[in-house]
């Protein structure tokens, strides 16, 4: 709450006509959102992209406000196809994992190393 106030956050909702089709909750600051939560309206059409065009609009009307750049964060790989749709570029991750020498974080180990082959 004291977020949104402050300006640290933005939330934003996006209608058509009455209905709303979008909600986009973001960080904030140095002229930079940052995208962090959303729920969309539910659709069996599959050609209807809630999301997508939420999402545009967003874009729109924040660089319209004079906000200098958007960014949609890590997400998972299945999550990034509407990222790589709307982004005009992208920055790399590295994730770091430290852990001290123990049988369990062993074992942790080598099960994500298995799943990662699979």
């Amino acid at each position: 709450h004291r977020a949104l106030h402050s300006g640290h956050a933005q939330l934003l909702r996006v209608r058509s006509g009455e209905r709303t089709i979008g909600m986009l909750y973001f960080l904030s600051g140095h002229g930079r959102l940052n995208f962090y939560q959303s729920g969309f309206c539910a659709t069996q059409d599959p050609h209807l992209k809630p999301g997508l065009v939420s999402h545009y609009l967003a874009i729109r009307h924040f660089a319209s406000g004079g906000w200098s750049e958007y960014d949609f964060l890590a997400s998972l790989p299945h999550e990034s196809r509407y990222k790589q749709s709307l982004a005009t570029s992208e920055r790399n991750l590295y994730w770091l994992t430290l852990s001290r020498p123990a049988l369990r974080n062993t074992f942790v180990r080598l099960v994500r190393r298995l799943r990662v082959r699979n």
